[in-house]
């Protein structure tokens, strides 16, 4: 996720905490709140993200579950992860993705990020995919039919 998206999020979440809460030590009790928290003791030992899709969602992890150096095995459920949490997650994914993923995807994947990252490549892929097979069928419906079978005659040879 970009740094100026990461802006907007927490930019986006202050302006709703200032909206929700009417006092001074109210707002600085929130605020507190979301000071990013140590990694608990997990049974999984630390591994960091190693492509740029493990990396981006390692920063959405640390921006939804305010803990710090998450690895690609940690389940977001030990991590303190919701299904409210896990939500808000796949809003995030799909902002910095363009993929959209179902809660049903999120826990089927053990929820992990290298479980989502490659949920994530796949979707992208299966999009692709589809947007080269309707570029094709727009491409050959824009042909004359003497041009089609001047092409499929080629191809048999």
């Amino acid at each position: 996720m970009s740094e100026a998206k990461v802006g907007q999020s927490k930019s986006r979440l202050l302006n709703q905490i200032a909206e929700q809460l009417n006092d001074t030590e109210d707002i600085l009790s929130a605020v507190q709140s979301r000071q990013l928290k140590a990694r608990p003791n997990l049974k999984e030992t630390f591994v960091a993200p190693r492509t740029e899709t493990e990396k981006t969602l390692a920063e959405i992890w640390t921006q939804v579950l305010n803990v710090t150096q998450i690895g690609v095995n940690d389940d977001f459920f030990h991590l303190g992860g919701t299904s409210l949490m896990a939500t808000q997650l796949l809003s995030y994914i799909y902002d910095a993705f363009q993929v959209e993923l179902t809660l049903k995807e999120l826990f089927d994947n053990a929820p992990t990020i290298s479980g989502l990252a490659e949920a994530i490549e796949t979707r992208q892929i299966e999009q692709a995919s589809m947007s080269e097979i309707v570029a094709t069928f727009e491409e050959l419906d824009e042909l004359s039919d003497d041009a089609a079978r001047k092409m499929l005659s080629s191809n048999e040879h």
